[in-house]
């Protein structure tokens, strides 16, 4: 069975919203499909911004720290702490998740001693927090064992001690 479509517009600004509409959906479709081509090129970011972290954290600790009371069972416990200065994440594509990016951030990486839901103290465990666009996105330990834990702390080993007091001081704010 034919389905007719409906007479178009005949008049005079009907045709002109007509072009108009034709010539949107081409520029549209254009500028999309750049886009897809931008997207499926290896090694480059669909996105311009994608490539700026933002400015760069300053005084992470307290907020650090602020995070830590909210979310471990016994926060203070935390002792031996270690502190890095911020460094850049450069944005990067995730390997065999299809188009997705991970963009530009700030990363500090920091260690702490601190008891687990046990009671006893877990031994030197590795954190990293994510700042992006200027604020804390994320603080946590990638719990993948202790063999990646000892490596990952290499990172932390020429970085400044925090004084205990220091961090009791800012967990009792």
């Amino acid at each position: 069975m034919l389905i007719k479509s409906p007479a178009r517009p005949v008049g005079l600004l009907h045709k002109r919203i007509h072009w108009l509409a034709s010539v949107s959906m081409i520029l549209c479709a254009g500028i999309s499909s750049d886009l897809a081509r931008a997207q499926e090129t290896e090694g480059t970011s669909p996105v311009a911004d994608i490539n700026d972290p933002g400015p760069k954290p300053d005084d992470v600790l307290p907020a650090i720290i602020a995070n830590l009371k909210r979310s471990m069972k016994d926060p203070y416990s935390i002792r031996d702490f270690a502190l890095c200065e911020p460094k850049i994440t450069k944005a990067f594509k995730y390997p065999g998740a299809g188009n997705r990016w991970e963009p530009a951030h700030w990363s500090v990486d920091f260690e702490l001693n601190a008891k687990n839901g046990f009671g006893g103290y877990a031994g030197r465990t590795y954190f990293s927090a994510t700042y992006k666009a200027g604020r804390l996105d994320s603080v946590g330990s990638p719990n993948l064992g202790a063999d990646l834990n000892t490596k990952l702390l290499g990172l932390t080993e020429a970085c400044p001690r925090v004084p205990d007091a220091e961090i009791q001081r800012l967990l009792s704010n």
